[in-house]
């Protein structure tokens, strides 16, 4: 009797058990791990992943002509891969380039669900009454800000634009001028004047500097407060670059999008906009909302020389690198992620 009496209580506990799991995993402030505020360190073999494989990243690195300054990784919740060459260490702001970019996502996304933009179909002209001398062209008053997420907005664009000092003059008028070459939404062409309009946009909804705005509704409730954002003339904060973090930083942000915009209890970025970034949103392009979508599942953020935040839901992991390689290496942490990083895991 009294046997049976011990298995129907070891029984009644393993379903009670399971219940509390179960509520568990559907309460995502218990069911996955946050920095708080430092990440949670381990190692590579605790985790599961495949040090021989780790240890051929690192080799690469170490021993190869590519001057990656800052490696990490982050597996399941926790840190267990960081590595800096000199002169960088953790405390090291690096320059994100287009990675900002991305961030100007996440921002257009929050100001979205707050009602500050009505709608990514609007025109922009909507937003700049004021410069109806930019848009007397019919097809500029169709510019819409999903063109400008896309790198679809049809203005005239090329490489050589960087070279202008936008310091020492109004660059948002400048991008306002350029021609409208096709029609709004037909062609991809990376532009990043374009998002130095949605740059403006944002800073004019908030009534707020682009950077206040992004402490208060992004970067403090994720625990990040050492940002710099470079502002043009008019103070306006650079849409296309500018911003410089630290490598835990940029893997903060990342972690977000991997946790679907939730941090703990706290819904920052709304869950519809991160499939939206992180789907194909052009054809032909792999290209999401001022996200890259990679080849081999999950989605980055990627800027000049080497800079990149890969977001992998597949493998719930997020890798960081910042870098200062030149354009025919750039792909490099594409690869080392592909061929290393991934089939680590085990």
């Amino acid at each position: 009797m009294m046997m049976i009496s011990v298995w129907i209580f070891s029984k009644f506990m393993r379903i009670l058990f399971g219940l509390i799991y179960s509520i568990l995993l559907i309460n995502t402030s218990f069911a996955f791990i946050y920095p708080d505020p430092d990440w949670p360190i381990s190692r590579p073999e605790y985790k599961g992943l495949d040090p021989e494989k780790i240890n051929k990243v690192l080799s690469i690195i170490r021993n190869g002509p590519y001057p990656i300054h800052s490696l990490l990784i982050v597996y399941k919740g926790f840190l267990v891969l960081e590595y800096y060459s000199q002169p960088y260490q953790v405390s090291s702001l690096h320059p994100i380039y287009s990675c900002t970019k991305s961030v100007l996502s996440a921002l257009t996304g929050i100001t979205l669900h707050e009602g500050l933009i009505k709608d990514i179909d609007q025109s922009i002209f909507e937003y700049f009454t004021d410069k109806k001398e930019y848009f007397e062209h019919p097809m500029k008053k169709i510019i819409s800000i999903r063109n400008l997420l896309t790198m679809t907005s049809g203005l005239e664009w090329h490489r050589n634009l960087n070279s202008f000092n936008f310091s020492n003059y109004n660059r948002l008028n400048f991008v306002l001028s350029l021609l409208c070459a096709e029609t709004p939404g037909t062609r991809f062409n990376y532009n990043n004047d374009s998002t130095h309009i949605l740059s403006t946009i944002i800073h004019r909804v908030s009534i707020n500097d682009n950077l206040d705005f992004a402490y208060q509704k992004l970067f403090y409730p994720i625990g990040v407060s050492n940002i710099i954002w470079i502002k043009d003339s008019q103070g306006i904060t650079m849409g296309d670059s500018g911003i410089y973090m630290m490598s835990r930083d940029m893997a903060k942000f990342g972690y977000l999008y991997l946790r679907k915009g939730k941090w703990k209890n706290n819904q920052i970025i709304p869950e519809q906009w991160i499939k939206g970034s992180s789907a194909r949103q052009v054809d032909g392009y792999p290209y999401g909302f001022l996200f890259w979508i990679n080849s081999f599942g999950g989605y980055r953020a990627q800027g000049r020389s080497g800079q990149y935040i890969f977001i992998l839901p597949q493998s719930d992991m997020v890798v960081v690198f910042t870098a200062g390689m030149k354009d025919r290496d750039l792909m490099v942490p594409v690869d080392l992620v592909s061929l290393y990083i991934l089939p680590s895991i085990k």
